[in-house]
Parts: C-alpha cells; sequence; structure tokens
C-alpha cells in the first residue's frame, strides 16, 4: 500500500531557483565500422544530465505541469545504474510514452552528480517516510510539489518494475496520482510490464535450452586411418 504524504516542501528547497595494436580484422574496416559507431554511441549514451542543476530541472517540471495540468514524475538514478536504463528504455517506447504522456512531466535527476540533487533527494526520502533502497527511485507529485506516490512498495524499492508485486505495486502508484489516465491505461501499462519480464524469461530460457542441447551433441568418433 503507498504511503500518501502531505505536502512535500520542495518550495524551499526550489527558492534559489525558481528562476598495444589490434590484429587486423577479418572483414573490411569499412564495414565494421558503423556497427562499432553504433555500439559507441549507445554504450555513451547519458539518460542523465550530469552538468544540470536539479533544482532548475524540477522546477520546469513543475511549472510545465501546472500550465498543462498534470503531475510530475521524478526519476532519481544515475547514468552508470543499469537498472536506471532499463526503466528509461522501457518509458521511452512509444506506446509506453504515449499513456504516461497523459498524466506526466518527466524528470531525470542524478542524485549524486546534479548541483543540489543530493539534498532535495535526501528531503524527498524524509517526506516519504524512507531511508533510501536504491536506484532508480521514483516519485509522482502534484504541480505543487506534494507527493502523492513513490515507488517504495511493500517489500522495498521496487526500481524498474520487474517481479509480479512490482508491477502491481506500479499500477497503485499510477491509481494514486492520476488525472487523465484511465483505469484502462494503467491496466494497459501494468500489461506491458508483465509482458517484458515474460518476454525477456522466455528468451533466457530459449539461450539456456540452446546452450544445453549443444553441450549434449556427441562428438563424431574418429577412424584410424586405414580402417574400413
Amino acid at each position: 500500500m503507498i504511503r500518501l504524504v502531505g505536502s512535500f516542501a520542495l518550495c524551499t528547497l526550489l527558492a534559489p531557483t525558481m528562476l598495444a595494436q589490434d590484429p587486423a580484422p577479418a572483414t573490411p574496416p569499412a564495414a565494421q565500422a558503423p556497427a562499432t559507431k553504433a555500439a559507441a554511441k549507445k554504450q555513451e549514451a547519458k539518460v542523465y544530465d550530469e552538468k544540470a542543476d536539479a533544482r532548475q530541472q524540477i522546477a520546469t517540471a513543475l511549472a510545465k505541469a501546472k500550465k498543462e495540468n498534470q503531475r510530475v514524475l521524478i526519476q532519481w538514478g544515475a547514468n552508470w545504474c543499469g537498472w536506471c536504463h532499463r526503466l528509461e528504455n522501457w518509458m521511452a517506447k512509444p506506446e509506453v510514452a504515449a499513456l504516461l504522456g497523459k498524466d506526466f512531466v518527466d524528470v531525470k535527476i542524478d542524485n549524486d552528480r546534479m548541483t543540489g540533487a543530493k539534498e532535495i533527494y535526501e528531503a524527498q526520502l524524509k517526506a516519504a517516510g524512507q531511508k533510501g533502497g536504491g536506484i532508480p527511485w521514483f516519485a509522482l507529485l502534484d504541480a505543487d510539489g506534494k507527493l502523492l506516490a513513490h515507488s517504495t512498495g511493500p517489500k522495498g524499492n521496487t526500481g524498474f518494475p520487474y517481479q509480479p508485486e512490482e508491477v502491481e505495486h506500479f499500477g497503485t502508484m499510477l491509481k494514486a496520482a492520476k488525472k487523465n489516465l484511465t483505469d484502462v491505461d494503467i491496466a494497459s501499462l501494468v500489461q506491458m510490464l508483465h509482458d517484458n519480464r515474460l518476454a525477456e524469461e522466455a528468451k533466457k530460457k530459449a539461450k539456456a535450452g540452446a546452450g544445453a542441447a549443444g553441450a549434449a551433441v556427441p562428438a563424431t568418433p574418429v577412424q584410424p586411418a586405414g580402417v574400413q
């Protein structure tokens, strides 16, 4: 069950801002270059702007939410965090973004590197009655900064909702904060998360099965020379 709390004192915190060479490859380098560049670009992609000011980012999101009659979804995380990237990759899917965009202005805060982030993060945890629990940790606020719901569920922080109970908690969060999302929309988002887990588990199972099958193939015996 989500613990709803009173107004979160963001106004005070945000006041100052309201304002050796490798062997030659077997295939031609030209053919490998695009794939290499794409892989490098993917690896260097950053979800969080580490040089940004957290107060300004949140203030901007709150102002937009008030203007557009929406809520704010704050993702607290870091670029080194694999689960943070998984959360962002899922949220960036067109079908997911279209639904979440009905209600939420999304803002991503690196709680270690962004200016002012640590102070706001700790205050938000305190307002939620939490002492931490890993990242990503996310919170849903109204346009005035009031904390409506957060990602700490009965078994701890859900992070990227993956296990069934984490997914269900995510759905409960959305119901607690929704303005424009319908129950059908929320059920669709919950089902997408369940489908994501099932697809990943099926992929792992197929990979494990293929590996086991390969290991079980007996080696073809070699006959000694001259033996008919």
